[in-house]
């Protein structure tokens, strides 16, 4: 197999889009379609010629082999997609609207096969064999599993001397309070060399910071205090505080 340019993770659904304004429950034709923040991405790049990973797990059903028909089509590797036989592949409902207003969504994703992703999906060698990590906030929120398989792949890649990039793509819905939210989201963009927040997602995550320049300072003092953290460490396991003595220095990870 090619060496994988960037990998990612999270969950797709099949989105089903309205063709005509009102309610939902009032629409009777739709257009189908793959939703996913992360896959998303990873069909963009593909697009532009990178060569790219998703892993997830998708439902023994049609949505499941619509999303691998998707996979296919744009080129994106699917080795570590797994065909889960007890959970179903999630989907969800948009309606359209005309008036410039954000449209109504229903998911239906409770309980999912993707929601069941974890540590057991990850593959040090597929992931660790790829130049890059692209992650999302939306996997993290979709189980306590997915978020710890996530901080594992940043970890990791860290430890690799791979880069990592973070769109933050809040959904608050999905976890138990924004304090959660932030909490978590936070601690993973700590391990993140680009961390992409939008304005209103770095005022919620941020405490109260509403301007740019105050967001992106926010961000840069956390991985100054990664780094800052990686050197104390570095200086209590490396002879004479890290020191040049005649012992090569450890690189701090």
């Amino acid at each position: 197999m090619q060496a994988l340019d960037i990998v990612t993770y999270g969950e797709a659904m099949t989105m089903f889009v309205a063709a005509e304004t009102g309610e939902l429950a009032k629409v009777g034709q739709f257009t189908k379609r793959v939703a996913g923040a992360d896959l998303n991405v990873a069909i963009g790049l593909s697009r532009l010629g990178f060569k790219v990973g998703w892993m997830s797990r998708v439902g023994n059903d049609s949505f499941g082999r619509y999303v691998f028909d998707v996979l296919a089509a744009e080129g994106i590797d699917a080795a570590r997609v797994t065909i889960d036989e007890r959970y179903p592949t999630g989907f969800q409902l948009k309606g359209k609207c005309d008036d410039g207003s954000d449209p109504a969504v229903e998911y239906f994703r409770r309980g999912s096969a993707a929601s069941h992703l974890s540590i057991d999906d990850y593959d040090a060698s597929y992931v660790l064999g790829a130049r890059h990590l692209h992650l999302t906030g939306v996997a993290p929120a979709i189980s306590a599993t997915s978020r710890e398989l996530a901080f594992h792949m940043a970890r990791e890649m860290r430890k690799a001397g791979k880069t990592i990039s973070f769109d933050l793509n809040l959904r608050p819905t999905l976890w138990p309070s924004r304090e959660a939210m932030a909490e978590s989201l936070n601690a993973l963009a700590a391990l993140a060399d680009w961390v992409l927040p939008g304005v209103s997602e770095g005022l919620t995550l941020t405490t109260g910071h509403a301007k740019p320049e105050d967001i992106v300072a926010f961000y840069l003092d956390q991985g100054r205090a990664r780094r800052d953290r990686q050197a104390r460490r570095a200086r209590r396991v490396l002879p004479h505080g890290g020191r040049r003595s005649g012992h090569r220095r450890g690189r701090a990870c």
